[in-house]
């Protein structure tokens, strides 16, 4: 079985035997078919051919794909019918964020929320799914890698265009980036995919680390927001007992200040026992755990 994580930057494909080892990994880029669907499905497939390299094709008996973006696009039956087409066997694709949830809580009921390039929560109850987020960057990801860069950009807009000073946060950035010209911060937002964009909140997270004021409210409003739509997610859930959240993405893993915030944000809404999960586990192991109930 191959399993597939298909995200905003990258795409992991790894093959798995019917007791979950692994046999082969493959990598692409990017699989958001609602950003290019062409050049994703390009992607994909060049992952899913790497994973099974030295592998029989024949042997496949299932391709579980997590991709972003596949709940909102029309052509998502294009899409299957073109994997079934070059692997011929049995495919099923959901939302990237399913296949995670699977990975970090084996199976069990709780809330995954994710914060990478863009931002999503999953909440799963018995048969019942819930999403809060995961709206993309033109719409949402609040609390996300490109929205925290967006809300540098922001401010460094303000201070352009009320002629102040630029702050060592909107310096550091231009330099960053090669440039000395706010104004050549519209090159960049506006060409540059958001996953490149995305990768500039280290430097947000660096200024934070030395104590930067604007830095710092920054990413601690990321953590709200963050916390805000994890809420969301467990009022639509309807729990009313302890629950389980699981956290993952390169924000949660890497940024202690947005993670600070996030659980201050929550901590103070749940009023029930709160199991916080942060083990690193593939999400294409998700994918595998959710093909053997298929099978």
């Amino acid at each position: 079985m191959i399993g597939v994580d298909g995200g905003g930057t990258k795409t992991v494909a790894v093959a798995y035997d019917l007791e979950g080892n692994v046999l082969g990994e493959g990598r692409s880029g990017f699989s958001n078919v609602m950003v290019d669907f062409k050049e994703a499905t390009k992607h994909i497939l060049a992952a899913i051919y790497q994973a099974q390299e030295n592998l029989r094709k024949e042997n496949c008996k299932y391709i579980y794909l997590g991709i972003a973006g596949s709940e909102g696009i029309e052509n998502k039956d294009e899409l299957i019918q073109i994997i079934t087409n070059e692997f011929q066997t049995k495919i099923s694709v959901v939302n990237d964020s399913i296949i995670a949830h699977a990975a970090m809580l084996q199976g069990k009921d709780g809330i995954l929320a994710i914060s990478g390039t863009g931002a999503i929560a999953v909440g799963i109850r018995g048969d019942k799914s819930v999403f809060t987020g995961g709206w993309g960057h033109l719409l949402g990801d609040e609390g996300s890698g490109y929205w925290i860069v967006m809300e540098a950009f922001r401010q460094m807009i303000l201070e352009t265009d009320e002629s102040l000073p630029l702050c060592q946060l909107s310096s550091t950035l231009l330099e960053e980036m090669g440039y000395t010209d706010p104004q050549d911060i519209k090159l960049f937002a506006y060409s540059r995919p958001k996953a490149e964009v995305a990768k500039l909140s280290k430097v947000v997270t660096r200024l934070a680390d030395t104590g930067d004021a604007i830095a710092c409210r920054i990413l601690y409003d990321a953590g709200q927001k963050l916390g805000s739509m994890t809420w969301n997610c467990y009022k639509k859930l309807g729990c009313d007992d302890q629950i389980i959240i699981a956290l993952s993405g390169s924000i949660f893993e890497h940024i202690p200040q947005v993670m600070d915030s996030y659980k201050q944000y929550l901590s103070s809404k749940i009023q029930v026992p709160i199991t916080w999960m942060l083990d690193v586990v593939p999400a294409t192991k998700g994918a595998y755990y959710l093909a053997t109930k298929e099978l």
